[in-house]
């Protein structure tokens, strides 16, 4: 089921960052500015993936989580074909939207099924593989999408579809990415959905000889949970929040920066950074769950937090200094300590999340964390940075101070914000386990 799941990331992860890799070509043949493109490579996106994950959260959290991701997985794919088939700005945009609708599905559906097939304490190492997937897909994007880009303009290839005229190899490239996914819909059909863990009763039954955990609990209590938990929740969706804006705003324009900084061609821009993640950013990834799991033995009943504020820490200076290296050979160097770490917090998030959340509750919450962190990191990441080049340095050319600049700001809010998620963790998690036995000693 995992590896599934991480299939499916890899998937969806082609979809959404192939576009990385066409930036001078799409700006070239729309001709829009950086904040425009900025606008591409996250608002687009962001717009429908964090608002269509919050009724996908609910959703999962009573129906079947593989049908969902089904769905998702044809409607994205078809939606990134149809980037390809985009005439200007606005039929992009759209596009662009779309693909973010179709991928909400994937990880509210995909942390719930993995939350029940493992209990907590083994939770942080299945994530890291699912968060994996994503990562590797990414490298893909980068190395083979990398090398079609590089035919495709090299050799002038262009393709006359009817109805629609002829398609330009930034274009090409879309379609290229989007037609595989639908495979990926009829291997999810495969997996088969686990028992629901954790379930806890509604308030009105808690504690009553009638009290029996409900397939479905109300949205009024779900808020109402959410909001006597807020003083940990919060902290925690701006924390990570403020990872992913510096994180989606380094991980779009990296490509760009290259390009522009040290003239590499799309080619080797997508050999060199593909390499780097497939290495660096999955074995983050995966490093992240096997430092959590370690702090879980030694004792510490906030070790995703904690991981994910040591894996922070540890990874600030690089993200800061990483684009004003004068060489493009200390910049690769730089970049492998800021891949590594940049991954390490995101499968931590929802681990964290799970353990203090009744499963009944657990996907429409996750979606609310990835609503907010996903506003801030592909609402945000890639227009902050965008407009930092047009309106402050006014000069593409400096598109690498504007990298530094967001790292300047973002990192040390996350610290502090996950700083104080830690204070308020364990006496959270303590209350739902209290809940949660107590249903479970009423109804034996």
């Amino acid at each position: 089921m995992v590896g599934v799941l991480a299939v499916a990331q890899c998937i969806n992860a082609i979809d959404r960052h192939i576009i990385n890799l066409l930036v001078p070509f799409i700006k070239a043949d729309l001709q829009i500015s950086d904040t425009q493109m900025g606008l591409l490579l996250g608002f687009a996106f962001a717009l429908f993936y964090t608002v269509m994950g919050l009724p996908i959260g609910r959703w999962a959290d009573s129906y079947s989580r593989r049908i969902i991701i089904a769905f998702g997985a044809g409607f994205w794919s078809l939606m990134t074909i149809a980037c390809g088939l985009a005439q200007n700005f606005l039929q992009l945009f759209l596009a662009r939207m779309g693909v973010g609708a179709g991928e909400a599905t994937l990880n509210p559906s995909g942390y719930s099924l993995i939350s029940d097939y493992f209990p907590q304490e083994r939770r942080a190492k299945p994530l890291g593989v699912f968060i994996m997937g994503h990562t590797v897909g990414a490298a893909i994007a980068l190395l083979v999408g990398g090398a079609l880009v590089q035919y495709l303009v090299s050799n002038e290839v262009t393709w006359t579809v009817p109805l629609i005229g002829t398609l330009q190899p930034w274009q090409i490239a879309f379609v290229c990415a989007g037609a595989p996914g639908f495979l990926i819909v009829l291997l999810i059909l495969t997996i088969r959905e686990p028992e629901r863990r954790e379930m806890m009763a509604p308030t009105a039954k808690a504690g009553t000889a009638d009290a029996k955990p409900a397939a479905s609990i109300p949205v009024a209590e779900v808020v109402g949970y959410f909001v006597t938990n807020s003083r940990v929740y919060l902290p925690i969706f701006l924390g990570f929040g403020f990872i992913l804006l510096w994180e989606m705003g380094k991980s779009l324009w990296t490509p760009t920066y290259f390009i522009r900084t040290f003239g590499w061609t799309p080619g080797e821009v997508g050999f060199r950074l593909g390499l780097m993640t497939l290495f660096f950013t999955s074995g983050g990834a995966v490093a992240s769950g096997w430092v959590s799991d370690y702090l879980a033995k030694r004792g510490y009943r906030d070790a995703s937090l904690r991981a994910a504020f040591l894996g922070t820490l540890a990874g600030l200076p690089f993200t800061v200094l990483a684009t004003l290296m004068p060489t493009p050979t200390l910049a690769v160097i730089m970049f492998c300590p800021v891949l590594f770490f940049g991954a390490f917090p995101f499968a931590l998030g929802p681990a964290a999340i799970a353990a203090i959340t009744p499963n009944q509750m657990r996907a429409q919450i996750t979606a609310l964390y990835l609503f907010s962190i996903n506003l801030l990191g592909f609402g945000l990441g890639p227009l902050f940075i965008g407009a930092i080049t047009d309106y402050v340095f006014a000069d593409e050319a400096q598109l690498r101070y504007s990298i530094s600049v967001s790292a300047a700001i973002a990192m040390p809010l996350a610290l502090v914000a996950l700083a104080a998620s830690m204070r308020q963790y364990i006496a959270t998690l303590e209350r739902l386990e209290s809940a949660v036995t107590s249903v479970h000693d009423t109804n034996n």
